[in-house]
């Protein structure tokens, strides 16, 4: 398993220093940072602006594209540790465990996992559409498809990555090689 992390924190730092040579592509995320969509349109965020007060949230979607809103009240649930998706509905667990109705965008809130569980199996949610989710797969959801492509393009002879010296070309290559088995 260490020998794997090793792996991934030197493409993660090949990857930031193609990044950085390329701020177009990625301007204004860093690479702790990471926000999915749910099924239902709101988001996940665990990024800079929020962090510090709400942790990882289930917040609501941005109006404008890139304007992210610190409004307390577009911040649905605060310091999430893991969630999963039922049809219109996430359900999962921040400071208390919760079950959100994403049409009606508001949260139920509960004192321990059974209750959340009864109040599911109550409604007829049927079992998650997902499985348990945590910041781990959110981080992997927003960004292997990034380095999914910078990959394919650097196992494609892609000239972007000439300007790195052979030593780290081919230590990429390896890494990219493992990371698109």
């Amino acid at each position: 398993m260490y020998f794997r992390l090793a792996h991934l924190a030197l493409l993660l730092t090949s990857t930031a220093i193609y990044l950085s040579t390329h701020t177009a592509v990625m301007a204004t995320a860093g690479l702790a940072e990471w926000e999915i969509r749910t099924p239902g349109g709101n988001l996940i965020s665990s990024i800079d602006p929020l962090k510090s007060s709400y942790g990882i949230c289930l917040r609501k979607a941005d109006q404008t594209q890139g304007l992210i809103s610190t409004n307390p009240a577009d911040i649905y649930v605060s310091h999430l540790e893991w969630w999963n998706y039922y049809k219109g509905y996430v359900a999962g667990k921040g400071k208390q465990y919760f079950l959100f109705n994403e049409k009606t965008r508001k949260a139920q809130f509960f004192a321990t996992e059974p209750q959340m569980l009864q109040t599911i199996f109550a409604r007829g949610l049927g079992t998650p559409i997902s499985k348990r989710l945590t910041a781990q797969d959110g981080w992997h959801q927003t960004w292997s498809g990034i380095y999914r492509e910078n990959c394919k393009r650097m196992l494609n002879g892609s000239s972007e990555f000439t300007k790195q010296s052979p030593q780290v070309q081919e230590r990429m290559r390896s890494l990219c090689q493992q990371w698109l088995k």
